[in-house]
């Protein structure tokens, strides 16, 4: 009965230092290392190497299905910002009609402002005139 036991924890421990791919041998050194450890310390610590270390189940899914939701919200961040910098007309120059210059800012075509505009200096083209609403 004591040599059946031996055999089986051989086995298992055999099948829990095999890597993936690996062939099993008999005759390596660490097989007869495991094969001549029994006794009393050798069954105490027996139990200590059944538990898989890693994550498994639901939880390694519910894991996966979180990075596939992340990756899915940070693809669409990224298109609706791509999207809205070709709306809005940005560019390296300016943003819409509105255009960065050496002298200043150029606004070609008409401008709504919201708030309170302030400039040290507003000046046109001498084709054209301008015309300031106030409401």
């Amino acid at each position: 009965m004591d040599a059946s036991k031996d055999r089986a924890a051989t086995e298992l421990l055999r099948r829990l230092t095999m890597g993936r791919g690996e062939a099993s041998t008999a005759t390596s050194p660490a097989s007869q290392e495991w094969t001549a450890r029994s006794g009393p310390d050798y069954d105490r610590y027996q139990h200590q190497l059944i538990y898989r270390i890693g994550i498994y189940g639901w939880r390694k899914r519910c894991l996966y299905l979180l990075v596939i939701l992340l990756m899915a919200v940070v693809i669409i961040n990224l298109a609706l910002t791509i999207w809205i910098i070709k709306v809005m007309d940005f560019s390296i120059d300016g943003m819409g009609r509105l255009r960065v210059v050496e002298n200043g800012v150029r606004l070609e075509g008409d401008a709504e402002f919201l708030n309170g505009l302030y400039a040290a200096d507003i000046c046109s083209r001498e084709v054209r005139s301008y015309t300031f609403l106030h409401s």
